[in-house]
């Protein structure tokens, strides 16, 4: 084992240990998990916004500008629409097998789970080819990576609640997700020095999958009891998940 591979499998693993944060909330009564999965709900609904737009496409586009021009803008531009209406598609069809098979999950929730373990992919394809730069470049990419990771993991655990799942579930599914990124580590190590255009490719069709969940599901599920009183500070913290996105952007620039 290349010692970039085993600093990747490493890095992944602190990583993947981010899902479990919703470990903290199987104390919590049935009540008071209620009360605060709204909160949560709004924070993965600005998170995926910020994380789409401020990170995923942004890295796209000057990508495929850089590769191919405008006509790589064009190409990144519609990687997203796919990534959208890929998910779109998979959530018609949950939705309709939902209605016979599995009547107390949400469609969402599975969906969740599916554009986690797609960005997790991601993650360990970008942290295996930093660990393969250099060992600095790669602690500095996983640390920016698990600060990312924190907003969206407790807001992915709310939304897999208010799906349906039970906390232990919810909790398994997640971890089971973040572990995806193990195999990422493998996908850069071996793929990495032949080809770098790989994640550059999941990058805009899992941004356009995060869109399409924040606009299609989640921001319906949190306005459903939206009371007036509740307008401001659900939107505010919306706001706030995506401003921890936008803060990112000032360490990775730095790095």
């Amino acid at each position: 084992m290349t010692q970039a591979l085993m600093y990747g499998f490493l890095a992944a693993l602190a990583v993947s240990a981010v899902s479990l944060i919703g470990v903290g909330s199987l104390s919590l009564s049935e009540n008071r998990l209620k009360f605060i999965t709204p909160f949560f709900l709004c924070m993965a609904a600005g998170a995926m916004v910020g994380n789409a737009l401020f990170h995923l496409a942004p890295e796209a586009f000057e990508y495929f500008l850089e590769a191919q021009g405008h006509d790589g803008l064009k190409l990144a531009s519609l990687l997203m629409v796919g990534g959208f209406f890929g998910f779109f598609a998979i959530d018609l069809i949950l939705h309709s097998v939902g209605k016979h098979d599995t009547p107390h999950e949400q469609p969402i929730g599975y969906l969740i789970l599916l554009g986690d373990a797609l960005e997790n992919l991601v993650d360990g394809i970008v942290i295996g080819s930093a660990f393969m730069i250099g060992p600095e470049a790669g602690i500095a990419t996983t640390i920016a990576i698990i600060v990312h990771e924190i907003p969206i993991e407790l807001g992915d655990f709310a939304v897999l609640i208010h799906a349906g799942f039970t906390r232990t579930k919810a909790l398994l599914w997640n971890l089971v997700s973040g572990m995806v990124s193990l195999f990422g580590i493998v996908i850069a190590n071996v793929a990495g020095s032949y080809s770098e255009a790989f994640p550059h490719y999941m990058g805009p069709i899992a941004a356009g999958a995060f869109l399409f969940m924040a606009g299609a599901s989640l921001v319906p599920a949190i306005r459903q009891d939206a009371k007036l009183s509740k307008v401001y500070i659900r939107l505010l913290i919306a706001v706030a998940g995506a401003g921890m996105m936008w803060l990112l952007l000032a360490g990775e620039h730095a790095h």
